[in-house]
Formats: C-alpha cells, sequence, structure tokens
C-alpha cells in the first residue's frame, strides 16, 4: 500500500472505532467496495476481524452478470474468512414504470433501506461503504447543476446516524478512485466492472465520463477544488446552525401537526437565517422536503418579512398550510 494512501485510511479507519463493534460492510463488486474490504481486513487483527461482515445487495439489473457479482463477493468473504449475508432486490420493485429502467434514485434507496434493515438485524453498529473522492465530486457537481443551496455543497457526509444503533460511515472519502485501483493491483487482488459504468445515460456516468476529465483537463486538480469548497460550505453550515439556535425562541407553539412562531422575532433576521430555521422545523416534523423548491423557501421568508395589514394564506407543497398574521405565523399540516 503506497504511504501516503496507508496514512490516509489508517487515520480513517481509526476514527470511527469500528473495530470494537459489529460492522456490515457493503460489497458490490467493484473496485471501490472490494478495496474498502481488503483495507479493512488489513486494519483488523485476529481479535477484531470476526466483527466484519460482507453484505451484497443483488439487484438483478443485469441478469446472470448481477448473479456473477454476487458470487464473487461472497468467494471474496469465504477467502477472508469472514461472514457474508446476501440480499436480492426483484427488479419491479425498483421501477416506477415496468417499461422503463430503475432510475439511480430507486436503486440507490433501495440498496440502503435493505443494508440498513440487515444491518439491524445482525446487530452491527456500523454500515461501511466504499464511497471515494470521485463519488464526492460527482454528487457536488449533481447537485451544483440542480441548483442546490450551501447544504448541498457539503457532498456526501463521512458519517451519518440512521437511528441509535446504527451508523453509516464512509471512510474512504479523501481517497480517489485510481488510487484504490493501485491499491488492488498491489496486492493482486482482481474485481468485477459493470459495463453499464461506461455508459452516460445515467447522469452520474455522464458527470464521471464525459464533464469530470474534461473539468480536470481544463482546471487541473478539480478534486481539491471541489474538497475546499465542500469543507468551507461544511464551516458555513455549521455557523449558521449556532446562528439559528437563538431563534429557536420564536417558537412559540409546535405539536404533531402545527408549529406557531412569533412573526416580531424574524422581520428584521437576515432571509438566510429564516430559511434555516423554517428548514429545522421542516426536519424536525418530518414534513416533505423533497417538493420544497428554492422558490418556496424563499417565498415563505418573503411573506414572513412582508408588512400587510391582513393574514395571508399560502398552500405549500406536502400539503402545509401556511398563515400569516400580524404577530403570528401558523403551519399546520
Amino acid at each position: 500500500m503506497p504511504s501516503e494512501l496507508g496514512n490516509v485510511v489508517e487515520q480513517a479507519f481509526s476514527a470511527i472505532h469500528w473495530r470494537n463493534f459489529r460492522t456490515l460492510v457493503a460489497v458490490s463488486g467493484g473496485p471501490d467496495s472490494v478495496a474498502l474490504l481488503r483495507l479493512m481486513v488489513a486494519n483488523a487483527d485476529s481479535k477484531t476481524k470476526p466483527n466484519l461482515i460482507v453484505a451484497h445487495i443483488n439487484h438483478g439489473t443485469r441478469g446472470e452478470q448481477s448473479d456473477a457479482d454476487a458470487k464473487f463477493v461472497q468467494a471474496l468473504a469465504q477467502q477472508q474468512q469472514l461472514e457474508f449475508c446476501l440480499d436480492s432486490i426483484p427488479a419491479q420493485q425498483t421501477k416506477t414504470d415496468p417499461l422503463v429502467a430503475p432510475s439511480e434514485e430507486s436503486l440507490r434507496n433501495a440498496r440502503y433501506e435493505r443494508l440498513v434493515s440487515m444491518a439491524g438485524r445482525l446487530g452491527c453498529r456500523y454500515l461501511v461503504t466504499g464511497h471515494h473522492q470521485d463519488d464526492q465530486i460527482e454528487t457536488v457537481l449533481f447537485r451544483i447543476f440542480r441548483g442546490t443551496g450551501i447544504a448541498g455543497l457539503q457532498g456526501i457526509p463521512q458519517r451519518r446516524v440512521v437511528n441509535d444503533a446504527l451508523t453509516i460511515v464512509r471512510p474512504l472519502l479523501e481517497i480517489r478512485s485510481s488510487d484504490l485501483k493501485e491499491y488492488l493491483r498491489s496486492i493482486g487482488q482482481d474485481f468485477r466492472t459493470d459495463p453499464s459504468n461506461a455508459e452516460s445515460a445515467y447522469t452520474r456516468n455522464f458527470l464521471r465520463n464525459e464533464i469530470l476529465p474534461s473539468l480536470e483537463q481544463r482546471f487541473g486538480n478539480v478534486a481539491a477544488a471541489v474538497s475546499r469548497l465542500s469543507q468551507h460550505a461544511k464551516q458555513t453550515e455549521a455557523f449558521l446552525d449556532a446562528s439559528v439556535e437563538p431563534l429557536l425562541t420564536a417558537i412559540n407553539l409546535q405539536t404533531d401537526q402545527e408549529v406557531r412562531l412569533d412573526r416580531r422575532q424574524l422581520i428584521d433576521q437576515p432571509d438566510i437565517l429564516v430559511q434555516k430555521l423554517l428548514l429545522k422545523i421542516w426536519a424536525q416534523q418530518q414534513w416533505p422536503l423533497q417538493s420544497m423548491s428554492a422558490d418556496w423557501w424563499q417565498r415563505l421568508t418573503k411573506a414572513i418579512k412582508k408588512q400587510q395589514a391582513e393574514a395571508q394564506t399560502l398552500n405549500v407543497p406536502g400539503s402545509i398550510c401556511f398563515v400569516i398574521e400580524k404577530h403570528q405565523v401558523t403551519l399546520t399540516r
């Protein structure tokens, strides 16, 4: 293992303390997840290695090739003397239209749902995935082109708490895909190749195969630039999170279905903090965020801060009723 890669990996793995807990390692059979597994085994010892469990989700989208991927991962787990767990998802469960191939999002959501369920069933404290720096770059670019805010520029989080018992960890986010492949070559470890990754029909493949190489040819070290952008976004989000805390006093009532705000405490606040407060309320109430566009957040903020003589009612996506009165804002679902 190259010394630089070894240092990054050692730091990443030591930060999550996985060795003391049962840990589910998601392995697709591709180079990234195979490298993840081999690196975790290399960072384990005879006492901690049994905590590792290899997980594979067979989507069945490529027929015999998908089955071959599953067999490859099972053989790899056996070779490394690790427990193996397989789950399969019938193709129709990831399709919204039987005549259309399942989307990237539907496949990803189905995969995570099964992995989280598997981790809970096996009593795993951590679920570890092989996302790397190239995935991070693609994610940030994808979100930029979709019109993301500051939060989206943070990219893929290294840790995500699913519940009190499970945390998803991505220890390779600072490592390029090419370095992981070089590591596999250095130890003589083969892996599976998905031919569909070379096709640009899927958006992420398009970014990976066409956009990113062009950007790197023109601008050089795009990875470092995106990494800096993500770090700045994380710092900015942390500052905004701290800054919005005092505004929580504007909440006069909060139930499962209704939130009331003291409008007088919000009128003179910066727009970005009012929007941050609204986002926090949506998250706390578990109201649907997918249908809330940037235009909607701006519209709600403008309505809160606008001086008006009569009450105004807005019907917000997700069946939210947003009523602005002289001194109060009421949100009801």
